[in-house]
């Protein structure tokens, strides 16, 4: 509840930046030098009432219906402040369209103070998504207030994009961007290549021999070039069009490229569309209902579809936000507190201008691996009471190929369920899913083909507590993000316990702790790393992060796999890294950092698809972000 109470004093108080607040006696229970004195005389009858005694009584707890009190007196506030604004602006921009009221410079001296004041409800973003979320948690206590919900949803996403066309002039199309360089320069040690968790090798010559940084360099740049824009109330757009040769060297958004050493993407710059899309709210037999169609991205859950995130050297959102980019649409649905997406399309033949695939799926279904041509999928969100919610979901893949020559399978059907509930510091996730790979609608591989997790977390004083169990058994295959174990990506035969521990003494600094404990479910799981019964592998992680300055960043790890296995030798995988960020301002930011990696496979390098048996060196990466 603190949380919440600070966003409706956050809010309020900076539309009082804007709109001077109207002069009020403050509470008499509230003495001159109190800390909050300020405030409450600022929101005393806007937002704060008091008791009819006029006294405040600040020491009282608030209700749900009180605060629902204080969440619908901020949302008429904030709409009156934008409806205020627009309207000044409107008027000033067509006086000066038209040259009216004899001297310009005057209006346009005028405009441009209106809209720097504008600039302040730039901070409203995250408070208008807090709102949103509010009012669903509220929903009882604002109806019992008279207030229609879903139409107050439906203003506050109109108030949004409100504030992003007065952002841009009252503009309905705004054009944005980033630009990203990235230098990647890797060496080796004593006549080994290093390995990045991704699985790539480093200090790896033209001639495939052990070299320094200056011989394994690697320059590369992206540009993505964004535009959006509203028709009316009920129909936007978007794209994102990007330009360079970061998706050719590093081997697409959906592409583990282990075992090819970082390049140049031989010299080839190539553009891709990212997304393309419309999208429509409206009202469906009374229900909410919106689509989104064209070229878009979307996420269901770990353990069902998600896409992983294999450059960890790299930070982009488009490369790192888990969306699976198909053509096709979304639709959803809203009952109430449910909502239900449907959502399909074609994932192949996406390509990019140079003919690489935008976002392959490719399916370990057969020799050789099944690519995705075609997703279809059904998605059920509700939510558990006060303090839960639960995700529902049926997927299917489809793969063009003769199931005879890609040994007798071309789809896979994947179903589960992902369930969260918080109790006062206290979390709880249990997560499910199955899969079936099939031949048509014939299954072929319908055992031991399910994943389970539980997990627990738990706050308490500066600590973040964590932990659970997972299992994965062998023949379980999704197109999902659920581990990593060393260079192992969503591994299979496993069953364990996970756990960690954050400590946060102070504002700046993060200390963490993870580490995993995991078995063989079986033996003989071909294409896994362990294959015996008895055979298991413990990782652990430790970490800091810790802010030097306002725009300074530090960050050091330690990463130690140890591989043990019943008969015969134990590989061994470690990492660390060191890294600086340093922020240029608002919209732009350097990262600097270190990787150095000792890996030695013991022998069993085969079994984790790498050629070598040791791996000693470094990469070392540099990164300058821009965004517009």
């Amino acid at each position: 509840m603190n949380k919440m109470i600070k966003f409706a004093l956050t809010a309020v108080l900076g539309a009082g930046l804007i709109v001077p607040a109207l002069a009020q006696d403050n509470f008499p229970d509230v003495p001159d030098n109190h800390w909050a004195f300020e405030a409450l005389s600022n929101l005393k009858g806007s937002v704060l009432f008091g008791y009819p005694d006029g006294l405040y009584r600040g020491n009282r707890p608030t209700t749900r219906y009180e605060f629902a009190v204080a969440l619908n007196q901020l949302y008429m506030r904030m709409m009156g402040v934008v409806e205020g604004m627009e309207g000044k602006i409107a008027d000033l921009e067509r006086m000066i369209g038209q040259n009216q009221g004899g001297n310009d410079g005057d209006l346009r001296t005028a405009l441009e103070a209106l809209k720097r004041d504008v600039d302040g409800m730039k901070a409203w973003r995250s408070d208008i998504e807090n709102f949103k979320r509010l009012s669903t948690e509220f929903e009882k206590e604002l109806a019992s207030l008279g207030v229609d919900v879903d139409k107050l949803q439906s203003d506050v996403a109109s108030l949004d994009e409100r504030v992003r066309r007065l952002e841009n002039g009252g503009a309905s199309v705004k054009i944005g961007g980033d630009v990203n360089f990235l230098i990647l320069g890797g060496h080796s040690n004593d006549g080994d290549f290093g390995l990045t968790q991704d699985g790539r090798p480093t200090g790896v010559g033209n001639l495939g021999n052990p070299v320094g940084v200056t011989r394994d360099l690697s320059v590369l740049h992206e540009l993505g070039l964004s535009l959006s824009g509203k028709v009316d109330d009920n129909t936007s757009f978007k794209g994102t069009l990007v330009f360079g040769d970061t998706f050719a060297a590093l081997g697409g958004l959906n592409t583990r490229n282990a075992g090819a050493p970082f390049n140049n993407g031989g010299n080839a710059s190539d553009m891709y569309i990212y997304n393309l899309s419309a999208n429509f709210n409206s009202a469906l037999a009374g229900q909410g209902f919106n689509a989104e169609v064209g070229r878009v991205g979307h996420q269901v859950g770990k353990y069902l579809w998600k896409r992983s995130d294999y450059t960890p050297y790299y930070a982009n959102e488009r490369w790192d936000n888990g969306n699976f980019i198909f053509d096709g649409a979304i639709l959803g649905f809203n009952f109430g507190e449910a909502k239900v997406n449907l959502f399909g399309g074609k994932n192949s033949q996406r390509n990019t201008v140079n003919g690489n695939d935008l976002n392959m799926i490719g399916l370990n279904l057969g020799n050789p691996a099944a690519v995705v041509d075609t997703t279809l999928g059904l998605q059920a969100m509700f939510g558990l009471g006060d303090n839960g919610k639960l995700n529902l979901a049926y997927i299917i893949h489809d793969s063009d190929v003769n199931p005879t020559t890609n040994g007798g399978v071309n789809r896979l059907s994947v179903y589960g369920a992902e369930a969260d509930f918080n109790f006062s510091g206290l979390a709880v996730s249990g997560k499910y899913s199955q899969s079936v790979a099939g031949r048509g609608d014939t299954s072929v591989i319908d055992s031991d083909n399910s994943a389970f997790e539980v997990g627990l977390g738990y706050k308490v004083s500066n600590f973040n507590l964590m932990g659970g169990y997972r299992r994965v058994e062998t023949n379980f295959l999704a197109a999902g993000s659920w581990d990593r174990i060393g260079t192992v990506w969503n591994p299979r035969n496993i069953e364990g316990f996970y756990a960690g521990v954050n400590f946060m003494p102070n504002d700046t600094m993060n200390v963490y702790v993870k580490g995993q404990f995991m078995e063989a479910v079986q033996a003989g799981a071909a294409g896994n790393p362990l294959v015996s019964a008895n055979d298991d592998v413990t990782s652990f992680k430790v970490g800091l992060d810790y802010k030097l300055a306002s725009n300074w960043g530090f960050k050091a790890s330690y990463e130690d796999v140890r591989w043990n296995y019943a008969a015969g030798t134990d590989p061994n995988q470690r990492w660390f890294h060191v890294g600086f960020d340093y922020g240029l301002g608002a919209n732009s930011n350097v990262a600097i950092g270190y990787l150095y990696s000792d890996v030695d496979f013991k022998g069993r390098q085969a079994a984790f698809g790498f050629g070598n048996n040791r791996y000693r060196g470094g990469l070392i990466t540099t990164q300058l972000s821009v965004k517009f």
